[in-house]
């Protein structure tokens, strides 16, 4: 009989290939992977959990919630579930409820990689250093954790030290070479440092990797903008708005970036 450790890292082991369409970004083909996996893994926690993280990213955040609920539901144990939930209730405006799962998350004492990431990603719009530290110990139980390598790279980003971040992102793409929102992460690191021919490049990659990835043609325009080549960044943008969800974030800030090239003159 399996224990529950056992049985954790078999259903991770389920998930795998699904884990590349995420790492993509290509939220459509992940939850046609989910979706299938499901039929003859019913019962998989993890699955349903990443199967409300695609339909998250694809906007739809009431149906990503009722997957979140059914992982719960079959573990309530798995804390990547509590922190999925926590963003979808976020989503959905209801605030105070994601807080209270972000503090049960923070509150919480894991024993494994996948805990341990889960608690980072609560820390990570909190306390970066202690999100650091559980990445650390997510990375020392499971070496080849590229998620985790990509989100210590975030936060490594957003504490300013770039070549710590570019190290971490590196890594990352060692461990898969699919991994498009490292490079693109990887590229934002290069065009901070005013390397913009690297940026660039690491951005097609992650283009050419999924030529649907809204958030890498917008990172690209930015490059370009530095470099100086209006044409270009329009060209980027225009993409990234035509990729993105009315909804996005990402959308948003191509179209207000657009507008800026209009009125100087540049569109």
């Amino acid at each position: 009989m399996q224990t529950r450790l056992e049985a954790s890292e078999d259903a991770i082991l389920r998930v795998q290939d699904g884990l590349k369409y995420l790492r993509l970004e290509d939220y459509e083909k992940a939850n046609e992977y989910f979706d299938a996996l499901l039929v003859s893994d019913e019962n998989n926690a993890l699955a349903w959990t990443y199967k409300g993280l695609a339909l998250a990213g694809r906007g739809n955040a009431s149906e990503a919630l009722k997957c979140i609920d059914r992982a719960m539901k079959i573990d309530p144990s798995l804390r990547l579930a509590w922190y999925a939930k926590s963003q979808t209730l976020e989503i959905l405006g209801r605030v105070s409820e994601s807080n209270e799962y972000l503090a049960k998350l923070t509150s919480s004492q894991p024993t494994d990689a996948l805990g341990f990431f889960a608690r980072a990603l609560a820390w990570s719009g909190q306390d970066p250093d202690k999100a650091i530290n559980d990445l650390r110990k997510a990375i020392k139980l499971r070496p080849k954790y590229a998620e985790a390598y990509a989100m210590r790279g975030i936060l490594y980003r957003q504490k300013r030290d770039y070549d710590l971040a570019i190290s971490d992102f590196t890594k990352a793409i060692e461990i898969d070479s699919q991994f498009a929102s490292a490079y693109t992460s990887r590229g934002n690191c290069y065009r901070q440092k005013g390397d913009l021919a690297r940026a660039i490049e690491d951005h097609t990659k992650a283009i050419n990797l999924n030529p649907k990835y809204g958030t890498a043609y917008f990172n690209r325009g930015r490059a370009y903008v530095e470099k100086g080549d209006y044409r270009a960044a329009r060209s980027d943008w225009e993409k990234a708005v035509s990729l993105e969800p009315p909804n996005s974030r990402i959308r948003a800030a191509a179209d207000k970036n657009l507008q800026t090239l209009k009125e100087e003159g540049h569109y």
